[in-house]
């Protein structure tokens, strides 16, 4: 079985403080997809307030959706929330070549593509909702 965990620790890593940003949305995609490994990282607003529910815990990856859609630019602003956090860093060929080992890995990156494309729709309806009122 393919352990996510397991496999970020041998990658490099990068460890960040509370109140660090991982990446800002509309900055330049450095091409990496980052895995949580230890400490909790979630996703801002525009007011760079945290967005309820988007806690990515041990496990979890993102940066997802701008290397499957091959963005130029970063889409979302993602920011430690706990004490700390250490990421491991997976670059776009190392996506590739993990998804060809192990199926489960893309299937769980497609979902997450999904479950985050959804995320931003709602955000986007709701943010048109207001402007309406």
């Amino acid at each position: 079985m393919f352990d996510l965990i397991q496999q970020g620790k041998a990658l490099p890593q990068r460890h960040l403080r509370a109140g660090d940003f991982v990446y800002r949305a509309g900055k330049p995609v450095d091409g990496n997809l980052y895995i949580v490994l230890e400490g909790v990282v979630a996703a801002l607003d525009n007011q760079e307030g945290f967005i309820l529910g988007s806690e990515l815990e041990p496990g979890a990856f993102f940066g997802d959706v701008e290397i499957m859609s091959e963005s130029e630019i970063r889409l979302q602003t993602y920011k430690v929330k706990s004490m700390s956090a250490t990421l491991a860093i997976m670059d776009k060929r190392a996506v590739k070549l993990t998804g060809e080992l192990h199926p489960q890995f893309f299937l769980n990156l497609l979902r997450s593509a999904i479950d985050n494309l959804n995320r931003a729709e709602q955000y986007l309806i709701n943010a048109a909702q207001k402007t309406e009122n």
